[in-house]
């Protein structure tokens, strides 16, 4: 069957292109739901990398957001972390394979002392390389990236103001949307980048 040469997985870059496919026809449709399987692709790609990272400082737990009931595609991840130190191969081993990642929203929610582990107390001192960088580097191919607090975004006020703007990263022809979720306090609780291009660069007669 013709089927199995398509993919839904957002694992690979070829779910994109096979789409157009899977809203074509209802029984297209049909039939490429019983042939393919993109949890059970993607629970492997993220039980392979959870397996690399188990000696690391980075032990998390992913979570798959709910797919479109008619649809039926994987388009959120959500995976709970514990605040890094400045350790750069630590969060290569436990973000850096999510990031490649082909889903429209991909969320990092926080967990642990971030009064001890950010200088500020919130993501003000967060160290924006852990993810710009990798922008820049085009590892990353989700469409949204969003970074939590839990212990400062559940209090009561944790998400009072939010501001939005776009970033130009200098040299890199590359551009992104970020917004900053704020507490009654001011303090950053939440950052959110996004790009409809997934992170790549700009065409030249953009």
């Amino acid at each position: 069957m013709i089927c199995r040469y398509m993919t839904l997985s957002p694992a690979s870059a070829d779910s994109l292109a096979w789409k157009g496919a899977y809203f074509a026809c209802q029984q297209l449709h049909q039939d490429m739901r019983d042939v393919l399987k993109p949890e059970q692709d993607l629970a492997k790609y993220i039980v392979g990398h959870h397996a690399s990272q188990a000696q690391t400082c980075c032990q998390s737990v992913i979570m798959l957001g709910l797919p479109c009931p008619q649809l039926d595609l994987i388009r959120e991840l959500t995976i709970h972390t514990a605040i890094p130190y400045r350790a750069q191969g630590c969060w290569d081993n436990a973000l850096l394979p999510l990031y490649a990642l082909y889903l429209d929203h991909l969320h990092v929610i926080l967990t642990g002392a971030y009064f001890c582990r950010l200088p500020y107390g919130d993501l003000k001192s967060w160290h924006s390389e852990l993810f710009v960088q990798y922008a820049v580097d085009r590892k990353v191919n989700c469409k949204k990236v969003t970074f939590t607090i839990a212990g400062l975004a559940n209090m009561v006020g944790g998400k009072v103001k939010s501001t939005e703007f776009e970033n130009t990263v200098p040299g890199a022809n590359m551009s992104y949307f970020l917004n900053i979720v704020e507490d009654k306090t001011e303090r950053q609780t939440e950052r959110a980048y996004s790009s409809e291009v997934r992170f790549k660069a700009r065409r030249l007669n953009d």
